[in-house]
């Protein structure tokens, strides 16, 4: 079930307004100590006991886990901008969304997002922006306000960078496949014209 959730452009001002330095500090080689030190202090807006064994344990690995690769970089910049959207008043004031929250940062979909959108285009575009929202909102199983689910649903899949690579990548395999049938009958053809040329 989908409740209501804030207007999207409370949210979209928000990741608007949120400090380069959020992506920055996660860009260097510790950037993942800096990336548990940032969802260590949101979690502990609502209260220390928040700070579960299951979380310490996961922000543990990102603390301890210095990398110069490039993809990790780019996931530990996009889980802090995340973490900074999702540290609106929206969500901390509403303690029965702190676990879709978790499942939202810990879980797959901002893994995927970072193959495919670097963390600054979360900042400047304004359909990343969107897209970001909308998928957090959908995490959080809100809706924005005003909207209907078929709305948000819609709006939704034509952002969603997974999907639409999901989507090409399904496309091409598609098409692969149809070549390698055409060439097979092709094949198979010429085959035939010899032996009966043969004949």
């Amino acid at each position: 079930m989908r409740a209501e959730g804030p207007p999207l452009e409370l949210l979209l001002r928000r990741l608007t307004d949120c400090p380069p330095e959020f992506i920055e500090t996660c860009s260097t080689i510790d950037g993942g100590s800096q990336l548990a030190a940032i969802i260590a202090d949101h979690y502990r807006s609502f209260g220390p006991e928040q700070l579960t064994q299951e979380r310490l344990e996961w922000l543990e690995k990102l603390y301890h886990k210095p990398s110069d690769r490039p993809a990790a970089v780019r996931y530990w910049g996009v889980l802090s901008v995340a973490t900074w959207l999702i540290h609106d008043s929206t969500f901390l004031n509403r303690p029965d969304l702190i676990e879709s929250g978790w499942k939202w940062l810990s879980g797959e979909s901002l893994r995927l997002l970072c193959e495919l959108v670097r963390p600054e285009k979360l900042l400047t575009d304004p359909d990343r922006r969107e897209e970001l929202v909308r998928v957090c909102l959908e995490a959080h199983a809100l809706i924005p306000s005003g909207e209907s689910i078929a709305q948000s649903r819609d709006r939704l899949n034509t952002l969603d960078s997974v999907e639409r690579q999901r989507i090409l990548q399904a496309t091409a395999e598609a098409e692969r496949r149809a070549r390698e049938v055409r060439e097979a009958m092709a094949r198979k053809q010429a085959l035939e014209s010899a032996s009966r040329y043969g004949e």
